[in-house]
């Protein structure tokens, strides 16, 4: 499990990377002040000289907020689940 911090550190010390990345089944849905999106996602993640597959389904909640000097949407919530 991530931080925001650790994320961020994990990205800035390059520890991965991703060598290609193809998205399909894009679905968003807006239910008021809250969207939900979904997708599937192929990416070939690289660390030092390891290659690894991955196949996925994601998930992403949005939430539009009233709050000064942000932004309207915010990232709120990501999930993924692995395809076998």
């Amino acid at each position: 499990m991530d931080t925001t911090a650790s994320s961020l550190q994990a990205i800035a010390n390059t520890r991965f990377g991703h060598h290609t990345e193809k998205r399909s089944d894009t679905s968003i849905e807006n239910i008021g002040d809250t969207a939900m999106a979904t997708e599937r996602i192929e990416i070939e993640v690289v660390s030092g000289d390891r290659h690894v597959d991955l196949d996925s389904r994601n998930s992403t909640i949005w939430v539009k907020r009233d709050v000064e000097g942000q932004e309207p949407w915010q990232f709120v919530c990501w999930q993924s689940t692995p395809i076998a």
